[in-house]
């Protein structure tokens, strides 16, 4: 029977006892261990080729059929999720099996607490609508001449949706399901700040079951950026290459090269059950990881010119400073997100009882984004100081492309199944990019340990996650084997 007791304020790090991965390498995280292992790019060419160029390439997740990831009952509740919150569903209840909890939906009795006890944190990004089901309502609301009309719109344009057709498509609805199915009836958020949600959203259910109010939480992100409108946000704001259709799908993604052309749109999710100390342990569990700290920072550029709040966060070619070409110069100012990403690391670091050369990995966003891994690098040398150059590094976006909201959970369940296996995925990217290779002067990332390399045993301890986001946000986490 689980307990209906009050939660008690634990005294040891938070335990991860499930990981729950559904990513372009394969549904479940033994299949997205195994592809990181093996060094494979999921990135793939499109069978469409009248698409742009920016779309011609992407990694997507495997189709999702939720008829047999969701509880009879709840199985007429599918056509109001969004591929964001499908991928995001199955991840949890793929974490949940990890961890040895019951099913969706399973008798309450058999959880390892109380409803009441159980809280659920799920980062999300803004979710892009259906384009086949938007397109009707658009075009219902056009004029003779092919214009927008506001009033066509409310007398014919809205008609030609769904009244819940809005549901799909809010962030919430990730968190919702979930704890719908879960039975999670403790504290629930969502966090929507780009790449750092899935950080946020874990360091938050972590704070939860520290001060006591829940015994355990699904935590994670998941974000699907392969819908077309999806897609053109990604170009809008400089992230995304435009490699021509004959490009090996595995040079696309090059981080930490100052000539990389930027990466491609990705999804996918990672679900994580976190306990109390001593839970795992009652119930016969070895904890997969540990939660030792957590911190996070926030960037507020302003624009040089009229003093007002800059955007940070945005590639090269859409304005973002940092990188080739960029204002500043590949060894100039970046936006604040360096500085940003250091305070992270930092107060990660701290609340850890730890500094950097008790770290013995990084694992980082890597975007191959000229101006992203210029201000990463900074951040990590900030922070890290001369461990920097012979810290190990380890990223997933060559993999699996630019995944958003969902980068951040994804890159903890990278680390977290590293300490647990004891062995560095294999790392993707450029072999003899100009410059690079570990304190080799010259540029921000040429003091960081990039070249590609295959998997290796490593003894790890202590590992470090860390990302930076569009609009400023850079969280970091510490996690221990």
């Amino acid at each position: 029977m689980p307990t209906t007791s009050a939660p008690t304020t634990p005294t040891s790090p938070i335990a991860i006892t499930g990981v729950g991965v559904v990513s372009p390498l394969g549904l479940g995280a033994q299949a997205f261990w195994e592809g990181l292992v093996e060094g494979r790019c999921a990135i793939e060419a499109q069978p469409t080729p009248e698409l742009p160029a920016h779309a011609r390439f992407q990694a997507r997740a495997p189709a999702l059929d939720m008829r047999e990831h969701l509880p009879r009952a709840y199985r007429k509740f599918a056509r109001l999720m969004a591929r964001d919150s499908e991928l995001a569903v199955v991840a949890a209840n793929l974490a949940a099996a990890h961890a040895g909890w019951p099913g969706p939906m399973d008798e309450a009795s058999q959880r390892p607490c109380a409803p009441e006890c159980l809280a659920a944190h799920v980062g999300a990004a803004l979710i892009a609508p259906d384009i086949p089901e938007l397109a009707r309502a658009m075009h219902a609301a056009a004029d003779a001449d092919g214009n927008w009309d506001m009033a066509r719109w409310g007398e014919h344009g809205m008609g030609q949706l769904t009244p819940l057709w809005m549901l799909k498509f809010l962030p919430n609805m990730l968190a919702c399901h979930i704890s719908i199915l879960h039975q999670a009836k403790g504290p629930s958020n969502t966090i929507t700040a780009g790449e750092a949600s899935g950080l946020l959203s874990i360091a938050e259910a972590v704070r939860i079951i520290e001060r006591g109010d829940a015994h355990a939480a699904l935590a994670g992100s998941g974000d699907s950026r392969t819908n077309h409108l999806a897609i053109e946000r990604l170009r809008l704001i400089g992230r995304l290459a435009t490699p021509p259709q004959d490009a090996d799908p595995a040079s696309i993604v090059r981080p930490y090269d100052p000539a990389a052309p930027g990466s491609v749109a990705g999804e996918g999710a990672a679900i994580f059950t976190l306990e109390r100390p001593g839970a795992a342990r009652d119930r016969g569990v070895t904890p997969i990881a540990s939660i030792l700290g957590s911190g996070c920072s926030q960037a507020i550029p302003t624009n040089p010119g009229s003093g007002a709040p800059a955007l940070p966060g945005l590639g090269a070619r859409a304005g973002g400073v940092g990188g080739v070409g960029g204002v500043g110069g590949v060894g100039g100012s970046d936006d604040g997100m360096g500085e940003a990403l250091a305070r992270a690391i930092s107060i990660a670091l701290r609340r850890a009882g730890l500094g950097p050369d008790d770290l013995d990995a990084a694992f980082v966003h890597a975007a191959g984004e000229p101006a992203l891994d210029s201000a990463e690098a900074l951040g990590l040398m900030g922070a890290l100081g001369t461990r920097t150059a012979g810290l190990e590094l380890a990223w997933i976006t060559p993999n699996l492309g630019e995944t958003m909201a969902a980068g951040g959970s994804l890159l903890a369940a990278a680390a977290a199944l590293s300490l647990h296996h004891q062995r560095l995925p294999a790392r993707l990217g450029p072999h003899d990019a100009p410059g690079n290779g570990a304190g080799s002067g010259g540029t921000p990332w040429s003091e960081v340990n990039a070249t590609a390399r295959p998997s290796t045993p490593a003894s790890l301890r202590h590992v470090l996650v860390a990302t930076s986001a569009l609009g400023g946000q850079c969280a970091a986490l510490v996690l221990g084997a």
